[in-house]
């Protein structure tokens, strides 16, 4: 294997950033046949590294053989030969002090070492959660793979990934997405978004016309509304349109989806959604049919609930 000016610093294949160092963040400024050649490297590292630990850890392995390698050769593997280590990570260079010896980090200057840039990335791939491009790009394959959705653990992993990309980005405007992506994985909800407080409101008042006034029963009512999913589906295109993500679940799919979301919702119940609601929960309903509860705070001319149920 060749040495470290086998491969020397210069411009990074983005632009972004001239030279290398572990300063700079992420794989912006690696050359691809640089992380291609070194990174089995640091990886190996790794492995013996927390096998060591763990061994040395559990008392399977005496103070004296807690490295697995010779003097030396931690030095040659992250800097080509030039035994020397940068100090501008403490955290990472103690590390290396519990296991190397002082010949493996005696010289500590060359902020420049190719091999220990990508050791820290290295680190950071395997401690820092997944990127959003790669997100992005898993679930972009994931919904052309799979479409239409056809199972529950289908529409688990979209909203999952959803609920990774809204985290990664910061976003505090998708809140009704936001809301479905967390319902989906709690057992029950209880942190109510604005958006869902002033559809509860309309399915309330139009819930307890209907009870007062039989005759005034709408044909898609809110509740309908509701279990159709008409909002999730607006902000849920707009998601996938804004990144570039493919929509054919919104385009062709979206029912086939609210089927299967409904399902994994049933018995998951936002409670108390408004002042006057106590409790809104699908239940188990058949396939193609939908149904639900509502409980009230205060009975309504006698109810203290209302179920609705329909066929998709």
């Amino acid at each position: 294997m060749g040495g470290l000016h086998d491969y020397p610093d210069g411009m990074s294949p983005s632009g972004k950033a001239p030279g290398f160092g572990p300063g700079i963040r992420g794989f912006e400024s690696l050359h691809p046949s640089q992380v291609k050649r070194h990174m089995h490297e640091v990886c190996v590292f790794l492995l013996l590294l927390v096998r060591d630990s763990n061994a040395h850890a559990s008392g399977m392995q005496p103070p004296e053989a807690r490295r697995p390698w010779e003097p030396g050769c931690l030095s040659r593997l992250l800097t080509g030969g030039q035994g020397r280590i940068p100090p501008s990570q403490p955290d990472a260079t103690a590390e290396f002090e519990t296991y190397a010896s002082d010949s493996d980090v005696a010289f500590a200057n060359n902020k420049n070492s190719l091999r220990w840039g990508c050791f820290l990335n290295a680190v950071k791939i395997y401690t820092v959660p997944m990127a959003r491009d790669e997100v992005i790009d898993k679930l972009n394959d994931f919904l052309i793979r799979h479409s239409p959705l056809t199972e529950e653990c289908h529409v688990v992993y979209l909203m999952v990934a959803v609920r990774k990309i809204l985290e990664h980005e910061k976003d505090r405007e998708s809140l009704l997405l936001r809301f479905y992506c967390d319902w989906i994985v709690h057992t029950e909800k209880d942190r109510i978004t604005e958006d869902i407080r002033v559809m509860m409101v309309d399915i309330y008042k139009t819930v307890k016309d209907e009870i007062e006034r039989p005759h005034m029963v709408q044909v898609m009512s809110p509740v309908m509304r509701f279990a159709y999913m008409d909002k999730l589906k607006g902000e849920l295109e707009k998601f996938l349109t804004d990144r570039g993500i493919d929509k054919t679940l919104i385009d062709t799919g979206w029912l086939e989806f609210v089927k299967i979301l409904v399902k994994v919702l049933e018995n998951q119940p936002i409670n108390k959604p408004t002042d006057d609601i106590k409790l809104f929960s699908f239940v188990p309903a058949a396939d193609q049919c939908v149904r639900g509860v509502i409980l009230f705070e205060q009975p309504i001319d006698g109810y203290d609930h209302y179920k609705f149920a329909n066929a998709y």
